[in-house]
């Protein structure tokens, strides 16, 4: 038995080589093709020596006769043969790209499956974050306020609700970005009494030396664009890239977003700003406009209540004009 299946091996690889001999190139397939046309045509050459035979009075059973019968058949019976295998190889050949492409389909489906889930998942964590810190927001400024009516009006306050609400605006702008290559940051300006200026007094993330510098003023005399915009127009402002306005660019950021937070009455009362290393961060305008509208204003909702803390930046939300 193992020495007719090493015999059926050696038949079937000297098949396969003679079929791959005859599609070698565009000659050889060319050639091929004529070959098994001409298996239909011998059939005429039977049928000619057959009249030749009858009209010469030559018996069918003459050796020569049935020499050139067999002959014309086996020559016929190989074309066929021949095609048969390269019809079968063909098949072959088209099962097994098909059977490739369902799996790579197969692998692509489940992976891309994979990736939208764990996208999915890193979206949520980004939610469940923004609720976390809007949550924690809210309790520190139940807590502060709560102070004023009883016995700390005029005591210091921390900015923890502050910060809480910087954080949440940054986790929603995470899981809106998530692909995002950079780090967003979040900080918060207030004006003086008269609202010459605006004083930037809290960032987030506040590491590397970040706050080091803080409370800081921002002059709103002479900028066209940005938080001095958003405040004095009162409306949102998207920046694709500080440079085109004049900026170095080198304070950390490219990209910003500024978000006014507006009072009881809707007069602005401070701006929120976003922004990030990347130039054109944030898409369009249009975009930044949804992401405001449907889960940024409770959130900026939130810290307008929290500022309505006079003690809260009291130093600078009080100090003078300079003119």
């Amino acid at each position: 038995m193992p020495e007719a299946d090493e015999m059926t091996r050696t038949q079937k690889g000297l098949w396969s080589s003679l079929l791959d001999f005859t599609q070698d190139g565009p000659r050889r397939r060319r050639w091929t093709n004529n070959f098994i046309a001409s298996g239909d045509l011998v059939g005429l050459v039977l049928a000619g020596v057959a009249v030749y035979a009858a009209y010469r009075g030559i018996p069918s059973q003459s050796l020569w006769v049935v020499i050139t019968a067999l002959v014309v058949a086996l020559y016929t019976a190989f074309t066929k043969l021949v095609k048969t295998g390269l019809d079968l190889r063909e098949k072959a050949q088209k099962k097994r790209l098909e059977d490739a492409l369902a799996e790579a389909k197969a692998e692509a489906t489940h992976a891309a499956s994979e990736a939208a889930i764990e996208a999915a998942e890193r979206v949520f964590e980004h939610w469940k974050g923004a609720a976390r810190m809007h949550e924690d927001g809210v309790e520190h400024t139940h807590r502060q306020l709560r102070e004023i009516m009883q016995a700390n009006p005029r005591g210091r306050v921390g900015a923890e609700a502050v910060d809480s609400y910087l954080k949440c605006l940054l986790a929603i702008f995470d899981g809106f970005y998530d692909e995002h290559r950079g780090t967003f940051s979040a900080n918060l300006t207030v004006p003086n009494a008269d609202c010459s200026r605006l004083w930037l007094v809290r960032i987030e993330p506040g590491g590397r030396g970040r706050s080091n510098n803080l409370p800081r003023p921002l002059d709103l005399s002479n900028d066209q664009w940005g938080a001095s915009v958003a405040f004095k127009e009162n409306k949102i402002v998207y920046t694709p890239d500080v440079r085109r306005e004049g900026n170095p660019g080198d304070h950390g950021y490219l990209s910003v977003i500024n978000l006014p937070v507006k009072g009881r009455t809707g007069e602005p009362i401070a701006v929120v700003n976003i922004d990030s290393p990347e130039a054109d961060a944030f898409g369009s305008y249009d975009r930044v406009w949804e992401i405001w509208n449907a889960y940024c204003q409770p959130v900026l909702a939130s810290l307008s209540l929290c500022l309505s803390d006079p003690r809260l930046f009291q130093t600078q939300r009080t100090e003078p004009s300079d003119r």
